[in-house]
């Protein structure tokens, strides 16, 4: 029995009941008429849920939330929080929530009832609305999980809801998560729509409506889902097909093995057969249930009924990734794919030798043997991991088992001399092997040093000027030349270590390399040579300063040619002004680098700076300044004699300051000998 409404307007929204006899009401409906722009806002049934709408972005007067023209909730001029709730506005516990950027009115334990519209007011002007919608989501499909057909046979299945209306679909998933649709039913045109062969749908758009699904081959383990969509609202249901194979195989404990583990392979056959075949791969095994003979390959063989044929086998490498089944004349069962755990055994690491030059690059090879699944391989050198400097890859044999080779590119350096270079590789938690450990042997030639030094500044007419370089190993059996490099010109001065300048001159000047070289590379050094006009400057070593006397240490730069040098000491009684002093030559030695003054009729407690100004035709160099304090001068007591310590002491210390002075002249003198010696000798070593 309907009821018919042309021109509805919303005075029409209401109860309306069915009645048989006076007071037997059946059936209550209530009709909502919402107008089209109104957004729906979905609640389950039973379920809980808001009508939110944005705060109104004119906040300066009071804002409304109503239900069919009924005052729900309060909002003050100037505030985004609820400030009144009106319970008794609507016969249901319900209430006003609010935030920043959302007022709401909230619901629990849904039903029909609460159906309606709510509108959003501003000065009782209305600025949004929202239609409520109570959903009944519960979705069923059947038969539930598992949906179990015989193998050969069809499926059907059936979806529907509980209350009608939407939009159905049947559907599966591939293995990438794409759906593959079935069928579609439903909507407000009550279609009906078969979207592939493999199955058909059936609509039937009763009360409640219902859609059978016909699966022609249904698939073991498939999983089919329904779904229906209402709105933006949707919901799911799904069932799990379990195929009753005729003949079904399995492996025990799993077909995912260990290489020599043993396993067995059981087939079932539901109707009973008088024998059974194993396939594996390329091989074919028979056995009959009277006898439970045959598969002689098999470590044993059980048929406790026609039913069950179990064989057991202990799996070696040949057995990965091989295909079984089982299967009576006319029935085939599932397959299995065998997958064999095969830990790598062999790790190989070559070359052998590992000899390369200093700057060298060599390629280092690591390899397993072939195995399942493929294995990680770690380098080493000594202590150090430096897998992150070699790149791995795969290959694999005709049983897929895989094979991985790691390729290291070293290049030699002085510092990997000596250390072991060597890999490991693993497959399995806790297992792993290691190749060979090899020595790296890095071919060099050590640093060139240089004497005297990196820096070297002599005089115009200075004899003698030598350079010497040498390797530091001795075992580099090295042949060495001198380069000079004056701006953008390169000469060789000579093929040999040491090099000599007769008499420099102001064009000898810059910088000489000397390169060693050997069969392994070539090693280099540099010295600046600096020829200048004037004179170098002396070094003052010591002064000591008496009460009225001086005495004072220096040396002068060593240049084999004096004749036109002049030293001349001076002193100060302030920071500024020097004079030329007279002193008395106190020399040990005949060695004219090494000099010793006595200066006299100084003042007692006074301050002296000593210099001396070395000098040519072409300029003047001072030396280093060098300060003393004479002693204050000592007053006679005429009642008595001079005190015999104070005579005991001044002889001592002079005696004393004469012996450091005779100590560190000897031992400059010595020093400069044998550097004249050595010079002689790298002379007579460069003719």
């Amino acid at each position: 029995m309907s009821i018919c409404i042309t021109n509805l307007q919303k005075e029409d929204a209401g109860r309306f009941s069915l009645r048989i006899g006076v007071d037997d009401y059946r059936e209550n409906v209530t009709l909502s008429v919402t107008n089209r722009s109104s957004p729906l806002v979905y609640i389950e049934k039973g379920g809980e849920g808001c009508i939110s709408f944005p705060q109104a972005e004119i906040r300066t007067t009071d804002r409304d939330i109503l239900r069919e023209e009924r005052v729900l909730c309060m909002q003050f001029s100037g505030s985004i929080e609820i400030g009144l709730m009106l319970k008794g506005a609507w016969n249901r516990s319900f209430s006003c929530q609010s935030n920043t950027s959302h007022v709401s009115v909230c619901i629990t334990n849904a039903s029909k009832e609460d159906e309606g519209i709510f509108t959003y007011t501003l000065l009782s002007v209305p600025i949004d609305n929202r239609t409520l919608i109570i959903t009944s989501p519960k979705l069923i499909i059947t038969p539930k999980s598992p949906a179990t057909v015989k193998e050969g046979q069809s499926l059907a299945l059936t979806c529907h809801s509980t209350d009608s209306g939407g939009i159905y679909m049947f559907f599966t998933l591939d293995n990438k998560g794409n759906r593959i649709i079935f069928g579609i039913g439903g909507g407000s045109f009550k279609a009906c729509s078969n979207e592939t062969q493999l199955a058909f749908i059936e609509c039937s758009f009763g009360d409640p409506w219902l859609f059978n699904l016909t699966l022609l081959k249904p698939i073991h383990n498939q999983e089919v889902y329904c779904s229906r969509q209402v709105g933006q609202e949707g919901w799911n249901t799904s069932t799990i097909i379990q195929v009753q194979r005729l003949a079904t195989l399995s492996v025990i404990p799993a077909s995912d093995v260990i290489l020599n583990q043993t396993i067995s392979l059981e087939c079932f056959y539901a109707n009973g057969q008088p024998g059974a075949a194993f396939s594996y791969g390329k091989r074919f095994c028979m056995f009959e249930y009277s006898s439970c003979t045959g598969c002689q390959l098999f470590a044993s063989l059980e048929c406790p009924n026609n039913q069950t044929y179990r064989i057991s086998l202990t799996v070696d490498s040949s057995w990965h990734k091989i295909t079984m089944y089982c299967e009576p004349p006319s029935v085939q069962s599932n397959t299995i794919i065998i997958n064999v755990t095969i830990p790598v055994s062999g790790l190989v690491l070559t070359p052998s030798q590992l000899t390369v030059n200093r700057g060298e690059t060599i390629t280092l090879t690591c390899q397993t043997d072939y195995c399942n699944p493929s294995a990680k391989i770690t380098w080493f050198k000594a202590t150090s991991d430096v897998t992150s400097q070699a790149t791995p890859t795969e290959d694999k044999n005709q049983e897929d088992l895989v094979r991985t080779t790691s390729v290291l590119r070293f290049t030699g350096v002085i510092g990997d001399n000596g250390q072991q270079v060597y890999c490991i590789a693993s497959n399995t938690q806790g297992r792993s092997v290691e190749s060979n450990r090899y020595t790296i042997d890095v071919k060099y030639i050590s640093d060139v040093k240089i004497l005297p030094g990196s820096m070297l500044r002599v005089v115009t007419e200075q004899s003698n000027v030598w350079i010497y370089c040498y390797t530091e190993n001795p075992e580099d059996h090295a042949k060495y030349s001198w380069t000079k490099i004056n701006s953008n010109n390169s000469t060789v001065v000579t093929t040999g270590q040491l090099y000599v300048i007769q008499t420099a001159t102001i064009e000898d000047g810059g910088t000489y390399t000397c390169t060693a070289s050997n069969s392994v590379g070539n090693s280099s050094g540099s010295v600046d040579v600096t020829v200048q006009y004037t004179p170098l400057a002396s070094v003052l070593v010591h002064v000591d300063c008496r009460s009225t006397e001086a005495y004072i240490l220096w040396t002068s730069p060593f240049t084999n040619s004096i004749g036109n040098i002049h030293h001349t000491l001076q002193l100060s009684e302030n920071k500024n002004l020097f004079v030329n002093a007279s002193f008395e030559k106190m020399n040990i030695t005949d060695d004219i680098e090494i000099n010793t003054y006595k200066v006299t009729n100084l003042k007692p407690g006074s301050v002296y700076i000593f210099r001396v100004l070395t000098s040519n035709h072409y300029g003047i160099a001072l030396s280093n300044n060098h300060s003393c304090v004479t002693d204050p001068e000592r007053m006679e007591d005429t009642s008595k004699g001079c005190p015999t310590e104070q005579i005991i002491g001044g002889t001592l210390g002079g005696a004393v300051f004469t012996t450091i002075l005779l100590i560190v002249a000897y031992a400059l003198c010595k020093c400069r000998k044998e550097r004249k010696n050595e010079d002689r000798n790298k002379e007579t070593l460069g003719r």
